[in-house]
């Protein structure tokens, strides 16, 4: 539970700075950009489910980076209003799984 309230909060942190500060990142709406979180919010703590492990902690770091950048490139397809460049998905991946490195390092070491 406690990662998905991570996700909550720091997806959103992260696409909007994104947004605002590079080009190749567009959100039109707001319930776009909603919608965008709670997909790669879900999707993240179904992959902790079902991956992480201390023998994958790697492997489940470089999952979420790919992740990431794939579902953003697909949410852009899927929404007309939606532009994320390839660029632009690779570096909120790289935040993300540098911000994941650390979810999953407190995960492991709770036990959860």
């Amino acid at each position: 539970m406690i990662s998905l309230l991570i996700k909550i909060v720091m997806l959103p942190i992260i696409i909007l700075f994104f947004s605002y500060f590079f080009e190749g990142v567009y959100f039109e709406s707001i319930w776009q950009t909603i919608a965008a979180i709670v997909l790669l919010a879900v999707v993240g703590v179904v992959m902790e489910a079902v991956l992480l492990r201390r023998k994958t902690f790697w492997l489940s770091i470089v999952l979420d980076f790919a992740a990431t950048a794939v579902l953003l490139l697909v949410i852009a397809e899927v929404f007309d209003s939606i532009h994320v460049s390839l660029t632009g998905a690779i570096l909120i991946a790289l935040v993300v799984g540098v911000q994941e490195y650390f979810v999953h390092l407190l995960l492991i070491n709770n036990g959860k």
